[in-house]
């Protein structure tokens, strides 16, 4: 998955305004969406293995980072593709992961990225859906559902502690919550 470089990119292009870098980041992002997006739901398979076998598995955090590169070359270059795909990603993930309940299903260390790009998007793309509630229900059944008696969260964004509080936790968990919950508060 070449997202992260590819938001790296436009991050040193908005810093240094070298078009180089947003070149960079174009190719990224559509060797990427060439390689690992999936055509049924533009949502972004994990990997491609060493033996060129894609990794069909399906992570927020990875439809998130595209979905940043997205909003991110739409806001420097204008380009219709990229509304479109932002918008297509925004639908897509909205449903991907989240349940009937509201609550989001994917872990919470990948989550926060895919929550502070559905800000990301919908501030910067004409007619990216306002996530706002999606995320505010979602954040309020994290914290009722998934925290534990201590104030820990679990793996899971919709995990519920079972015998008391979650023994072991991990701190890669609660910085994301805590990280999800400031995106939610500046968003």
């Amino acid at each position: 998955m070449l997202a992260p470089a590819a938001a790296a990119a436009l991050a040193l292009f908005e810093v240094t305004q070298d078009r180089s870098y947003l070149r960079i980041a174009e190719d990224l992002y559509a060797w990427t969406k060439s390689h690992l997006r999936d055509p049924s739901d533009g949502l972004y398979w994990d990997n491609v293995a060493l033996n060129g076998r894609i990794q069909k598995w399906k992570f927020s955090y990875n439809t998130g980072l595209m979905l940043r590169s997205a909003a991110d070359l739409y806001r420097f270059t204008k380009k219709e593709e990229y509304e479109a795909d932002a918008k297509e990603m925004q639908a897509s993930s909205l449903k991907q992961w989240t349940d009937s309940s509201g609550s989001f299903t994917d872990d919470v260390k990948f989550m926060h990225l895919l929550l502070e790009n559905w800000l990301r998007a919908f501030r910067q793309v004409p007619g990216v859906t306002d996530p706002r509630k999606t995320i505010e229900t979602g954040l309020s059944r994290l914290h009722d559902i998934s925290c534990d008696s201590l104030g820990h969260f679990g793996n899971k964004c919709n995990d519920v502690p079972k015998n008391g509080p979650y023994t072991p936790f991990k701190l890669i968990d609660q910085a994301a919550a805590a990280e999800a919950f400031l995106q939610a508060a500046s968003g």
